[in-house]
Order: structure tokens, then C-alpha cells, then sequence
């Protein structure tokens, strides 16, 4: 199975990072959300891979389970 992933837009907000440090916070956000496109170009490949992974799985279970 292959997967192909395909984002038009991201944007990205995680709670309760840098024991709550707002400073750390916003400008980890503004970075992550003004590089999404480039930080998921890096991580598509093994995004991709892993999810026809699960897929995969989840697909046999579901087989598996009818007589």
C-alpha cells in the first residue's frame, strides 16, 4: 500500500510546552507555523511510510474478523 500526503495549509498549536514559558511558546509557534511547509517537506516521506503502516494493519484486522 502507499499513501500519498498532500497539505495545503498548516498551522500548528501545542499546549503546555517549556514548563509554560509564554516567550518560549509564541516564538516556537511563529517558527513552526512560518516554516510548516518546509518542516513538512522533511517529515512527509516517513509521515507517508508510516501511515500506510497503520493502514495496513488496520485493514488486516478488519479482514481477519470476517469468516
Amino acid at each position: 500500500m502507499r499513501v500519498k500526503l498532500s497539505v495545503g495549509a498548516m498551522r500548528i498549536h501545542l499546549g503546555s510546552l517549556f514548563n509554560d514559558n509564554q516567550v518560549l511558546s509564541a516564538s516556537f509557534h511563529m517558527f513552526i507555523n512560518q516554516n510548516s511547509k518546509e518542516i513538512l517537506d522533511e517529515l512527509k516521506e516517513g509521515l507517508e511510510y508510516e501511515l500506510a503502516h497503520i493502514f495496513i494493519k488496520l485493514w488486516n484486522n478488519v479482514y481477519n474478523k470476517i469468516p
